[in-house]
């Protein structure tokens, strides 16, 4: 796959996060954290199991290497999904996508304790002005204090460059993005259902808006969306790959500024234009 056809998948699939922002905000009218992930992750592995018995190609494989490689991800995927979703129960929609694109700093530096490599000049320019844009972005939304959404959310940054590194180290032996995505989801779904049924009370007065919302999760940004990301791994490095997501921060908190209400004043579409210069420098 060329480098212009993965970063026009990646741009597709940072629409489709910074969407899940406020997806998630309306899923949470019904469904609590642990609930909504495991319905998230699990759904998007049972619509993908409906057409491997209906269809006639096999869409899930049997157990094998694909299975066990799957495991970790899951796991990473589910915890980090987690953490951002009991976050926002408690802190605003750009100021979630704000901490949680803190994993642009994140991943260079556990690549650093791991390879004793530096990171390059270019890479750090762009890391800075990244930094720079996401302050600008965010800057009405970090008034009012540090609270527990935002340790929640931070923790899950931590998590999710972790969930990178391992993709971008397994990235080359996956033999199906689309399989892998689905068999990582029931990795990722299968241990917040269990939690879920110890530590949260089963889901209540299910609204329309939290349907859609959890069906837009299951779809466009879980079966496509993570899927596009193991591919996008497979060609470019994940550092680079980093910054693209790095976009669903701006779209986040432009969309929640249309639905939400949210503010969003000139300071931080500026901030968003940074970005956009972070991911272009991070290619060179």
């Amino acid at each position: 796959m060329t480098q212009k056809r993965t970063i026009i998948e990646l741009l597709i699939a940072s629409v489709f996060w910074g969407l899940s922002f406020i997806a998630v905000r309306f899923a949470l009218e019904s469904f609590s954290p642990l609930y909504l992930t495991a319905f998230r992750f699990l759904g998007a592995f049972g619509v993908v199991l409906a057409f491997h018995l209906i269809s006639a190609k096999r869409l899930i494989p049997h157990p094998t290497h694909q299975w066990k490689l799957s495991v970790l991800p899951g796991v990473l995927l589910g915890a980090t999904i987690v953490l951002q979703t009991a976050g926002l129960k408690f802190t605003s929609v750009s100021r979630s996508s704000f901490l949680t694109s803190l994993y642009v700093v994140f991943v260079p530096l556990i690549q650093i304790l791991i390879t004793r490599q530096p990171i390059s000049k270019n890479l750090l320019t762009a890391i800075s002005v990244a930094l720079i844009g996401m302050a600008l972005l965010c800057q009405t939304s970090l008034s009012g204090g540090w609270n527990i959404g935002d340790s929640l959310t931070l923790l899950c940054a931590v998590i999710a460059s972790v969930h990178i590194l391992v993709i971008g180290r397994s990235a080359k032996i996956i033999s199906s993005p689309f399989q892998f995505n689905a068999l990582t989801s029931f990795f990722s779904g299968i241990i917040p259902l269990a939690l879920a049924f110890w530590l949260e009370p089963p889901p209540s007065a299910i609204t329309p808006s939290a349907v859609l919302g959890l069906l837009f999760l299951i779809g466009p940004a879980t079966l496509i969306a993570f899927a596009v990301q193991v591919r996008a791994q497979q060609t470019l490095s994940e550092s680079v790959v980093s910054f693209f997501y790095l976009l669903e921060a701006p779209i986040a908190s432009f969309f929640a500024y249309l639905i939400l209400s949210e503010s969003l004043s000139l300071m931080q579409i500026l901030g968003a234009g940074l970005i956009l210069v972070a991911s272009k420098l991070a290619l060179r």
